[in-house]
């Protein structure tokens, strides 16, 4: 769904534009300024102006933009689940995968505490996998609130792992918090998410991701299988626990 960030700087004018192509979005991506001036019962100027505080330079760009929501909306079949799956587990095996669960798994075993981080469905699978390495011995909460003032919790405590859960990498208010944690330079960011490439990914001490395609419903809500995430958190958690156990018994 075509939105823009700061509604509330709209002028009334814009907010009938606004309106008007959030009802239409099929007739507008094919309009000219003129026509949808006109059907608007607006100004060419007023257009235009409503176009750049949406973040685009033209209104050839923007419309665009709506076509590409447009052809998104219009997806109706989702990927083949197995498929997927069957691949995912096929790239767990890989040397780069296991090199990374390697490292994460020495991370962990340092004794240092883990900070999940996710919101929507992520917050969920976040929360999930603080209670799962909790189970094992491992020191872990979930904050699901993306505006909680991290930047006191790094004062009582440096040895932070932030584990941060996101499927496209690309949430910006959580990568806005991932920017200010690695400003800090005293905790590591280890990122589970869908791809290698995404911001999250860049921003992070070291990602582990699962290379599935974000996917949505016609409303454009996120509903990418969440096996793969739950499949590491689960992996992390049974590895450390052997590990942990391994060490008892010397």
């Amino acid at each position: 769904m075509f939105l823009i960030d700061k509604i509330n700087e709209l002028t009334d004018t814009e907010i009938t534009i606004y309106q008007y192509i959030l009802q239409h979005m099929d007739k507008v991506q094919f309009m000219r300024i003129k026509d949808l001036a006109e059907a608007t019962h607006v100004s060419n100027a007023s257009v235009t102006r409503f176009i750049r505080k949406c973040g685009y330079d033209s209104f050839a760009e923007f419309r665009i933009k709506l076509k590409e929501e447009q052809k998104t909306q219009e997806k109706t079949e989702l990927n083949n689940l197995t498929n997927s799956i069957y691949e995912f587990l096929d790239n767990v095996e890989n040397q780069n995968f296991q090199q990374k669960f390697d490292y994460v798994i020495e991370m962990i075993m340092e004794g240092r505490t883990l900070v999940f981080i996710g919101i929507g469905t992520s917050a969920i699978n976040a929360e999930y996998g603080a209670r799962i390495l909790s189970n094992v011995g491992v020191p872990a909460f979930c904050i699901k609130d993306p505006y909680y003032p991290f930047d006191s919790l790094m004062t009582i405590e440096s040895n932070l792992v932030f584990v941060v859960m996101s499927v496209t990498g690309e949430v910006s208010v959580v990568n806005n918090v991932v920017t200010k944690i690695r400003k800090n330079g005293q905790s590591s960011i280890l990122s589970i998410t869908g791809s290698d490439s995404n911001s999250l990914a860049k921003l992070s001490d070291v990602s582990i991701s699962y290379g599935f395609e974000k996917e949505v419903t016609g409303d454009n809500y996120i509903v990418t299988s969440s096996v793969p995430a739950i499949f590491i958190l689960e992996m992390l958690a049974r590895r450390i626990y052997t590990l942990k156990q391994e060490r008892n018994k010397t």
